[in-house]
């Protein structure tokens, strides 16, 4: 009988104390509300707060760049008063911050953007000021290395350009002249990357890979640099080895471009 006893009164304890522990919130779901939605889930974030036109500033990664953003988060990428690249603005959970997304999967896709101190920061190109100037204002020196627009229409509906720029007046598409890539680019500013790239003055590339520590390289690949027919500061690296392999080359600033929409080359021998 005792035994009988004692059994009932463990069994009646333990529910008890997993009662208990349901009606203190065992449940990780809750925010502490009351409500079983995950936090941040229910947040509406006001993108409005980004609203305006943005000019980089001199460190910027990108020269002569203009971003504007609408009221619910769009925005359009200007290289030189061209457009380059557009989407929107997605908070994303996991990083805890608003974040760049491109439609074109263009390189400030992912980038996060805040406001700091009235200027605004995305942190896969640099930071902004607010633009306070006319559609007529947006060029950069020449001389320092950036693009000019100066605003005027062409004969043929283009924007005029000047500087060392290759220039087509049907679209205003802008290139660097292919020779000004003359040198050796190594993956990410490093002279002992184990991938690197050779281009000549005319174009003519070599891309090679070697074991870490190793000196020795292999040339895995090589063909010709040519400029888009479409896309300003966007040329094609066309294979001499494999049929119908093209990779896209965007360039960042004088010395770093991207290759492949993936990897990043510094220019660090002429």
């Amino acid at each position: 009988m005792k035994q009988k006893t004692l059994r009932f009164l463990l069994v009646t304890l333990t529910m008890l104390l997993c009662f208990l522990c349901a009606a203190c919130g065992g449940d990780s779901g809750d925010n502490g509300s009351g409500s079983n939605v995950p936090p941040n889930e229910d947040t509406v974030y006001d993108l409005s707060v980004y609203e305006g036109v943005w000019q980089g500033d001199a460190n910027n990664l990108y020269d002569a760049c203009i971003i504007e953003f609408d009221a619910e988060g769009n925005w359009l990428f200007y290289i030189g008063g061209d457009l380059v690249d557009e989407g929107d603005l997605q908070y994303d959970p996991e990083r805890e911050a608003v974040c760049v997304r491109s439609s074109r999967g263009g390189a400030i896709e992912g980038g996060s953007v805040e406001l700091e101190n009235g200027r605004l920061s995305i942190d896969t190109c640099g930071y902004f000021d607010v633009f306070d100037g006319t559609e007529d204002d947006w060029y950069s020196d020449t001389e320092n290395g950036g693009y000019t627009y100066n605003g005027d229409y062409n004969d043929n509906g283009g924007y005029n350009y000047n500087g060392d720029y290759d220039y087509n007046g049907d679209y205003g598409v802008y290139h660097r002249d292919i020779s000004e890539f003359q040198g050796v680019w190594y993956l990410d500013n490093d002279l002992a990357a184990v991938l690197f790239i050779v281009i000549d003055g005319d174009g003519s590339w070599s891309y090679y890979e070697r074991t870490p520590g190793d000196p020795e390289a292999t040339e895995m690949d090589h063909g010709i640099l040519c400029p888009s027919a479409d896309e300003s500061g966007v040329y094609y690296a066309d294979s001499a080895v494999y049929d119908e392999l093209s990779f896209r080359v965007y360039e960042l600033d004088e010395d770093v471009f991207l290759w492949d929409d993936e990897y990043t080359f510094y220019r660090m021998e002429r």
